[in-house]
């Protein structure tokens, strides 16, 4: 979008937004970070101050003492003791920087280490509502180094051309210009990064520069002044000389020094309000779960939810109980809020308003962790790994894969024929750009694969979220009758658009307009002849007209 110039001289500057932590309780909190992971810094620290002091004084009165030996007339063993007992004590001590130096080399990558396996864990572990939340997203950005980020943005451009699953839309929609021009864009704003810092640093050493040739410049008239009246000796003139510059670069330093402090403790401000971010749900001691023999039973009271910078609510005042064993079919039209229903079931997002009871407690009460090892889910979206088969549905090592469960789930997810078909089976490794012996799934055998991983979990509480979308008619009449089987003495509840696979279902809620808008059997509903009825009928129309044909 064009901005008019008028718009542009009136846009107000945004205010500079004052940092979260100041220096000195950033500096407390890296040396905190240090000692958590053992990182070895202080006796590098309380090595290298005194080691640099004394070899800078031994580099500094070096000439002086050697010209005063010259200038004296000294004796030629004495000229050559000086020589070689500088030589050893600065053979000793260069030895000693240099084995301090490599320590600090490995400190850096120590360090760096750190502040990643702490981002990367934080980023694991964060809960699952913060994902969607745009203000998260930004700080998430944030704390990752702003090159690191440009930088990440033009290798998944490249990454494109050798991605198997998006090639064949590259090609069939032409997409090939609009990508290219979209890496070229990246690519500049990556290059203009890199050319912003640079000039920064360029305006620093010419200021640097100039002040070092002024301030150096007046000390060195002022000592050639001195010799030329002979108030000093050549050897005072070399050892004087040699002091302003080193002094002058100790100060460089100090300013250099001052200023990466003040950079890395901004970098930290962001790194720690990402990490310091409050859990929102209960990752502590929480109410026991249900025994192990107990079924499900799931309370929705007045529960409502908007999504963080949302202008309404997707879903209000939604009630309902599914009963212990119950089969629930969640139907409606896209976009109708069922995800997100099914989301907060499984506890990846709080209601924003009302409350969710499993066997009589609320989801918050429980510890979120050992609540999810009570639910087994699919959606719509699920990640599949560039690992072998069996490791995706068993979700661990191979030596920890329970090889009957496997076989079972295999079967029951109507995934067996494509196992067998395989030369090393349910070993065989996905994705063919990573793994040399690799396969690539179809749509439908993802989804079978996922409800095989579903299976497998063997939770209590079943949720399968449009688990037959990618299916054929066969596979999915296959699934439903499979279904009985594998969600036997579960809670279950199958999400679809589909409204002529809810048949197996007990019950059926239909949503819409933000809440349930029906809710009863297959019969009940068509018997009402309302929306149910209107949206089944529609759906079934193409089929009756089809066959008429």
């Amino acid at each position: 979008m064009i901005v008019p110039e008028k718009v542009k001289k009136i846009k107000k500057k945004e205010p500079k937004i004052k940092p979260k932590y100041s220096l000195w309780q950033n500096i407390q909190y890296y040396f905190k970070v240090l000692n958590v992971y053992k990182c070895k810094i202080s006796y590098i620290v309380w090595i290298d101050i005194p080691i640099t002091l004394l070899f800078t004084l031994v580099s500094t009165y070096t000439t002086k003492l050697i010209l005063d030996r010259l200038e004296f007339n000294s004796g030629f063993q004495e000229v050559a003791f000086v020589i070689i007992g500088i030589f050893v004590i600065q053979l000793i001590l260069g030895m000693i920087r240099n084995s301090v130096n490599a320590e600090w080399s490995f400190f850096d990558l120590d360090i760096c280490g750190c502040w990643m396996v702490m981002h990367e864990r934080k980023k694991l572990s964060l809960d699952y509502e913060y994902l969607e939340n745009p203000k998260i997203q930004t700080l998430m950005s944030k704390s990752s180094d702003t090159i690191m980020n440009a930088s990440r943005k033009v290798r998944y451009f490249t990454s494109l051309s050798k991605n198997f699953e998006i090639a064949k839309d590259i090609r069939l929609f032409s997409m090939r210009s609009w990508l290219d021009e979209s890496a070229k864009e990246a690519s500049k704003k990556y290059t203009k990064l890199l050319l912003d810092l640079e000039n920064r640093d360029v305006a620093v050493s010419m200021i640097g520069f100039l002040v070092t040739f002024l301030r150096d410049g007046a000390a060195y008239a002022y000592l050639i002044y001195r010799a030329i009246k002979g108030d000093i000796t050549s050897g005072d003139f070399v050892l004087y000389f040699t002091a302003i510059s080193s002094l002058g670069g100790w100060f460089q330093g100090i300013l250099s020094g001052w200023s990466e402090i003040h950079r890395t403790s901004l970098q930290i401000c962001d790194l720690r309000e990402f990490i310091e971010l409050p859990n929102l749900f209960n990752h502590d001691r929480g109410t026991p779960l249900p025994c192990k023999d107990d079924e499900i039973e799931v309370v929705f009271e007045d529960v409502s939810f908007t999504y963080p910078s949302a202008d309404s609510p997707t879903l209000e005042h939604i009630n309902f109980t599914i009963h212990p064993g119950e089969k629930l079919a969640v139907v409606g039209t896209n976009g109708a809020g069922k995800t997100t229903l099914v989301k907060l079931l499984c506890g990846l997002y709080t209601p924003t308003s009302g409350r969710i009871l499993i066997n009589g407690h609320e989801i918050k009460e429980y510890n979120c962790e050992e609540y999810y090892s009570m639910v087994s889910a699919i959606f719509q979206f699920s990640s599949i790994l560039p690992i072998s088969i069996a490791e995706n549905i068993a979700v661990c090592e191979r030596e920890n894969i329970d090889e009957k469960r496997l076989k079972d789930a295999v079967k029951l997810a109507g995934f067996k024929k494509k196992i067998d078909s395989l030369k090393d089976g349910v070993y065989t490794p996905i994705n063919k750009s990573i793994n040399k012996d690799g396969i690539e799934l179809s749509g439908g055998e993802k989804q079978k694969l996922l409800l095989a991983r579903a299976i497998y979990k063997d939770a209590r509480l079943l949720v399968l979220d449009e688990p037959t979308s990618a299916l054929d008619p066969i596979a999915e009449s296959q699934m439903y009758e499979s279904y009985h089987t594998f969600a036997k003495h579960r809670t279950s509840i199958f999400v679809s658009h589909r409204l002529a696979s809810t048949h197996f279902c007990d019950r059926i809620i239909l949503i819409g307009e933000k809440t349930i808008l029906e809710s009863g059997t297959h019969k009940e509903l068509m018997k009402l002849g309302g929306r149910y009825a209107e949206l089944f009928d529609i759906q079934s129309h193409y089929y009756k007209e089809e066959g008429t044909k």
